[in-house]
């Protein structure tokens, strides 16, 4: 996700007046960008609280400023500057992040980003788009170029495929994956994705599958889809209070729903120490084992 993102931004600057400020990241990905837009490549140094407010003043006299960092550092580390300086004001600036999830799970818990949707969803104003691969990326960089509003794009690393067999033509806040049974339906967002797959195959499940792109706030879309089913598995790369199971969780309650969930997501207490993203997942609850378990849980269903 990461070169399709350098390269997106590539394509869309003569169209957008984007500017990446990046936190002491990035060298080798936009050598392309820096080449043809040398001026509007800044690297403000790994001060995130400080390149946050650059960006805010940035966006005042018209640019559209992207800050761009491994997963935790631009959304937790500078999370009052992003609240106060971003969110509040409604001012159009991107926080994109790198390597979420447990992506550069290597180095260790600083790394982590597995709180990163629940902590800026609460802010006011603010967009969260979580593209499940490298052509969803694009379209997610176009979607949040053009709309005027704070957004969140929460990127995976490298190495990622994309899910569906037939490239979507523009952002959309979900993808069907697999078409299956009407009864039940697998949802996860971002990378884990392609776990989802594997686990789905092996079972041979008869279930739906469902990328969620665009987060938060829910779409009407969305929300027509979650109500219209009878049991959901959620799978995400992130802890289960806040995030995915969490947003649809509180959709469901909100309009009385009778749709049953059931959530697959990153235990913290089992991470107690650094590996490979693949380690990682499996360690802490993401395992192909509970995919599959979940999976049954919905095939009980018909």
């Amino acid at each position: 996700m990461r070169d399709a993102f350098a390269k997106s931004l590539r394509e869309t600057a003569p169209r957008y007046k984007s500017i990446l400020v990046t936190g002491d990241l990035g060298y080798g990905v936009f050598d392309e960008f820096r080449a043809e837009f040398g001026s509007r490549f800044l690297n403000a140094g790994i001060t995130e609280q400080s390149l946050t407010s650059m960006a805010a003043g940035l966006s005042d006299v018209g640019w559209i400023p992207i800050i761009y960092s491994i997963a935790n550092f631009p959304t937790l580390r500078n999370f009052e500057q992003i609240r106060n300086d971003i969110a509040y004001p409604n001012r159009h600036v991107i926080v994109c992040s790198v390597g979420a999830g447990l992506a550069y799970g290597a180095l260790g818990t600083s790394h982590f980003a597995i709180e990163d949707i629940g902590a800026l969803r609460t802010l006011p104003n603010m967009r969260i788009l979580s593209p499940s691969g490298p052509m969803a990326t694009k379209l997610a960089l176009e979607d949040a170029l053009a709309n005027p509003s704070p957004t969140y794009l929460r990127l995976g690393k490298n190495g990622e495929v994309d899910l569906g067999t037939e490239p979507s033509s523009k952002h959309t806040a979900f993808q069907l994956v697999t078409e299956g049974s009407k009864v039940g339906a697998v949802m996860s967002t971002g990378s884990i994705g392609l776990r989802v797959i594997r686990a789905m195959e092996n079972v041979a499940s008869s279930a739906s599958f469902y990328s969620i792109e665009e987060l938060w706030p829910p779409s009407d879309e969305l929300t027509e889809l979650v109500l219209s089913q009878k049991r959901i598995l959620v799978v995400e790369e992130h802890v289960k209070q806040t995030g995915l199971f969490s947003i649809l969780s509180e959709l469901i309650q909100s309009y009385n729903g009778r749709t049953q969930l059931r959530s697959i997501a990153v235990d913290p207490l089992r991470l107690v120490v650094a590996g490979s993203q693949e380690y990682l997942r499996d360690i802490s609850g993401l395992g192909d084992d509970a995919i599959c378990d979940g999976i049954g849980w919905l095939e009980e269903a018909d």
